[in-house]
């Protein structure tokens, strides 16, 4: 079949294609067809800075293999066909995937038998047309031909597995835009019992109420600068108790619904937990834990910290999302191409998600332990090889390729946040010396408690502390 040709094609289960195709019902004989159409998107999205005239001339080369009737190599009628596409149907297809994954992830994945639901916002710029303008403005510091439109984006992820389950978007700024009132929205796409992690920008009296109405557990970093009315408060150990805070007199934002908000109870039980986190080459942080987690017996302090870490996973979602595939910077001309933009992008993230669920669950491995650059990569080698059965019954070579895809563990590695090659895509500074003389300097104080050093080898280290970074002066940390 010419669907197995391109890229992910063969992700797809039967049921999500035929959902799919029927709420895209083609009127006549074309060749973009809704699925070849959706496929060649893919095929776009998966390529880094890949075009409309790349996704056809990659269907011209497959149909050229095949020896069927060619496609022209005018990009028109494709991007005809990709305004055809219900967004609807790539919603549907792509919350789809993710949901299946997750609900398919092995016990051995979950945290304290709990499935883990991780929740992030980003931006993402867009071409700056009349039509993208006018419902996603730029910043308010930028002039009238400067900078690009900006929309917020929401995500729901799972821990487990990695995959999407859920998305929202809306413009940069404006009322009811903000990171809590995107969240709200999504909180009903998480079933009962599960547990949602978030940074400290969640930490509101009004969330964490929508959470445990729904019967959701919450935890997150506490802001140090947030103070809360504490009714009641009991010790469990140190850095540890649990409080009775009180409830504000009216929401801190108007994106809350009055009556709703009168339904929250006057007073709610949380857990507060400090937690120490050390790493080598790094300053020693004491962060402050607020959860509804509030059994002392059953979910431990360490527990508390192994799941707070775990947060920063999202963080590399959405790196990847907008790095390795091509939603840093969205090309679509108009706000509804831009939202079926986004969708086949969370698509295509979620069908290569599912692919490491799948190997993982063959040799035994949480799938976030699998390298998605890596395994991205080889398949969009192995497909421009002219290998199209790649993905047909999970064959003996892509489990073994894709299963030495670990990404290793070194907990004692550290690296400056900086940069030494001028073509880094990072914003970092410049660093002017070796990474070895790098983490060198950082060791040295520890090393002067121990060893007593000449004076010219300390004006040796402050010499070359001092040429650390390029001219202009920046410093990392």
């Amino acid at each position: 079949m010419l669907n197995s040709a391109l890229p992910f094609g063969d992700l797809i289960r039967n049921d999500e294609r035929t959902l799919f195709l029927t709420k895209n019902q083609c009127d006549r004989k074309r060749i973009y067809t809704p699925d070849i159409t959706l496929n060649a998107f893919l095929s776009q999205i998966a390529v880094q800075e890949g075009s409309c005239q790349t996704a056809v001339n990659g269907l011209h080369a497959r149909r050229v293999a095949a020896k069927t009737s060619i496609n022209s190599l005018n990009t028109s009628s494709y991007s005809r066909a990709r305004k055809r596409l219900d967004i609807d149907a790539i919603k549907t297809l792509a919350k789809n995937v993710g949901e299946n994954a997750h609900n398919h992830a092995q016990e051995g994945w979950l945290w304290m038998n709990k499935k883990v639901f991780l929740l992030d916002g980003s931006t993402v710029a867009m071409a700056d047309t009349p039509e993208n303008i006018a419902i996603y403005p730029k910043r308010k510091n930028q002039k009238e031909f400067n900078g690009f439109p900006l929309s917020r984006v929401m995500l729901l992820s799972s821990l487990e597995t990695g995959t999407v389950t859920d998305f929202c978007m809306a413009p940069f700024k404006g009322k009811g835009t903000g990171e809590i009132p995107l969240a709200a929205k999504l909180l009903d796409s998480i079933e009962p019992g599960s547990a949602v992690v978030a940074d400290a920008m969640f930490v509101s009296y009004s969330f964490i109420g929508l959470c445990k109405m729904r019967d959701l557990d919450f935890l997150a970093p506490q802001k140090s600068n947030r103070k809360y009315q504490i009714v009641e408060e009991r010790r469990l150990g140190p850095g540890d108790r649990i409080i009775s805070i009180k409830k504000p007199r009216c929401p801190h934002t108007g994106w809350f619904d009055p009556q709703e908000y009168e339904r929250l109870p006057e007073t709610t039980i949380l857990r507060q937990t400090q937690i120490t986190i050390r790493r080598n080459g790094f300053r020693t942080k004491t962060i402050t834990l607020l959860s509804t987690f509030v059994d002392e017996v059953k979910f431990s302090v360490d527990d508390l910290a192994r799941l707070f870490l775990s947060r920063w996973n999202i963080e590399l979602d959405l790196r990847i999302i907008k790095r390795d595939l091509s939603m840093n910077f969205l090309s679509c001309k108009t706000p509804a191409m831009v939202e079926k933009e986004i969708w086949v992008n969370l698509l295509a993230f979620n069908l290569i998600r599912r692919l490491l669920s799948i190997i993982a669950k063959k040799i035994n491995v949480p799938p976030r332990t699998l390298s998605f650059k890596n395994t991205l990569d080889y398949c969009l080698k192995t497909l421009s090889m002219g290998n199209l059965n790649i993905f047909d019954r999970m064959p003996a070579t892509l489990v073994d390729a894709i299963s030495g895809f670990k990404i290793r563990k070194q907990p004692d590695r550290f690296e400056p946040r900086a940069r030494k090659n001028q073509h880094s895509q990072n914003d970092f500074p410049t660093l002017s010396v070796t990474r070895a003389q790098w983490r060198l300097i950082q060791m040295m104080p520890t090393f002067m408690e121990e060893i007593e050093f000449s004076s010219a080898t300390l004006d040796g280290f402050a010499k070359l502390k001092a040429k650390t970074f390029n001219r202009k002066g920046k410093e990392t940390y």
